[in-house]
C-alpha cells in the first residue's frame, strides 16, 4: 500500500491521540494537538497507509527558530523512511519561513532516534537532567540543533 503524506486536520485528532498514546509515556493532550492543528506557526503532518495513520510530525516556527516537537511512527512501520519523509517536509516548511535553525529534545535512552537525528545532520548541544518521566523514575533529555 502506498503511503500518503498530508497535513493533519481536526478529523485526524482521534487517530493522532491514539498513536501518540501508543508511542509515548507522556502523550500530548487533545488540547495541545488541537492548538497545533489550528495555529499557523505549527505544522502537523501525517503519513497514512490507506486510512490508517502510521506516522506524524508536529513542529513549530517562531521568528527564525524552529522546533521539532513530536515525531512518531508505528513500530511496524519503522525503518521504511517515514520519519525521514516527515523531517524533509518539515525542513522544507521551515525553509519557506526563513528559519535559520531547528531544535529538538529526545530521551537519552532513545538510541534509534538519536542515530536518526545524527544522520539527518543534527548536533547535540546540551542535556536537561531528569527531564522526562520514565518507567524507572526520571530520564535526561538530550538537546539537538541543526542550522538550516
Amino acid at each position: 500500500m502506498v503511503n500518503e503524506l498530508r497535513p493533519l486536520t481536526g478529523a485526524d485528532l482521534p487517530a493522532l491521540l491514539q498513536l501518540d498514546q501508543q508511542l509515548f509515556l507522556e502523550p500530548w493532550s487533545a488540547d495541545a494537538f488541537q492548538r497545533a492543528l489550528d495555529t499557523e506557526r505549527y505544522l502537523a503532518l501525517g503519513v497514512f497507509a490507506g486510512a490508517r495513520l502510521v506516522g506524524y510530525l508536529v513542529g513549530s516556527a517562531v521568528a527564525d527558530e524552529g522546533e521539532l516537537l513530536q515525531i512518531g511512527v508505528t513500530p511496524e512501520s519503522r525503518r521504511q523512511g517515514i520519519a525521514a519523509v516527515l523531517l524533509a517536509e518539515f525542513r522544507r516548511w521551515l525553509s519557506q519561513r526563513r528559519v535559520a535553525a531547528v531544535f529538538l529534545e529526545v530521551r537519552a535512552s532513545a538510541r534509534g532516534a538519536i542515530a536518526f537525528y545524527g544522520q539527518a545532520g543534527f548536533t547535540q548541544i546540551g542535556r536537561r537532567k531528569d527531564y522526562y518521566l520514565s518507567s524507572a523514575g526520571r530520564e535526561d533529555a538530550l538537546l539537538f540543533s541543526l542550522t538550516l
